[in-house]
């Protein structure tokens, strides 16, 4: 703003997340042969889908801007921050957001939207989600003085997609400088050592690897190994893999990522949309050579010296 500001007010990060709604849904009632076919049939009825859906994305929403607004009994000369467009939205709908300074981070490719109903496989639910979301992300646009992006890809993306002026958009870097890999202490003898972490789904390209893993394991079985880190729907599949393939190594939800990433060499991230993911950042931070599929900002992250990027 050019002056000092005495105080920013930021919301939490709202998460939204398929596999995190399927989750909720299926821990609704516990297991049981009757409870469990009552749990089919929920995750086959779209309306409690949807309902989930609002439940674990938008209640949560309003109850941020609720919690922003009362707990922090915010100035009018105060910056408000927000991390995802839901709970602006709603916090512009119960509190008035006029006269007041409004900067929103967008954490996404640039198409907010597509990255919220990209795990949806219902076409019918996918549809529902998306018109309330474009309408949601429509009507509160021209209400932010400062929209933050994480690499020019997404900025520019999203100014296709919404009627905003260059100078109401910015985008930060991601603060990782170029530079050489050194793995000149790795013994050629040794397995290279592939590690991703991810959520086990199929935005992040996990199905891509379980119909490549015969592939490789065919040609390549005595001279590459696989590691694997996070929770999702395919983490099962995954296990059950495990057991047929010595090479593989499915540790599900870890909170010792750093150990794992110190002994590894290649770190891969196939995903079908992104927007900047922390995972690259952390990868690069080992020094690991990192291969990721050219989707969101990973090219602003990954060059010659340091990985390479791929096309999905």
């Amino acid at each position: 703003t050019g002056k000092f500001v005495s105080e920013v007010y930021c919301n939490h990060r709202s998460s939204f997340s398929e596999e995190q709604v399927e989750d909720e849904s299926v821990k609704v009632l516990n297991d049981g042969a009757t409870k469990r076919k009552v749990k089919d049939y929920l995750r086959k009825n779209k309306t409690f889908e949807l309902l989930i859906h609002f439940i674990r994305n938008d209640v949560n929403a309003i109850i941020l801007a609720f919690s922003l607004f009362f707990k922090n009994k915010i100035k009018k000369d105060a910056i408000l921050l927000f991390h995802d467009h839901l709970s602006l939205f709603y916090f512009s709908l119960f509190f008035s957001i006029r006269n007041r300074k409004v900067v929103m981070i967008m954490h996404n490719n640039g198409s907010p939207v597509e990255m919220i109903s990209s795990g949806i496989k219902n076409a019918m639910k996918r549809k529902v989600v998306d018109k309330i979301s474009k309408f949601q992300m429509n009507s509160i646009v021209s209400k932010v003085d400062k929209i933050v992006f994480l690499c020019d890809n997404a900025r520019y993306r999203f100014m296709e997609l919404y009627n905003v002026n260059k100078e109401q958009t910015i985008s930060i870097p991601n603060g990782i400088k170029p530079f050489k890999m050194d793995h000149s202490k790795k013994d050629n003898n040794d397995q290279i050592r592939f590690i991703t972490v991810c959520t086990m789904n199929e935005r992040k390209g996990i199905d891509l690897f379980i119909k490549c893993l015969p592939i490789l394991n065919e040609k390549f079985r005595s001279k590459i190994s696989f590691t694997l880190i996070g929770q999702g729907p395919l983490l099962e599949e995954l296990k059950h893999l495990s057991t047929l393939y010595t090479n593989l190594n499915v540790v599900g939800e870890s909170s010792n990522v750093s150990d794992f990433l110190d002994r590894s060499e290649v770190f891969f991230l196939l995903s079908r949309n992104e927007g900047q993911p922390l995972s690259i950042l952390e990868a690069l931070r080992a020094s690991l050579f990192v291969i990721a599929t050219d989707v969101g900002c990973n090219s602003s992250m990954i060059n010659d010296d340091n990985g390479l990027l791929i096309d999905i």
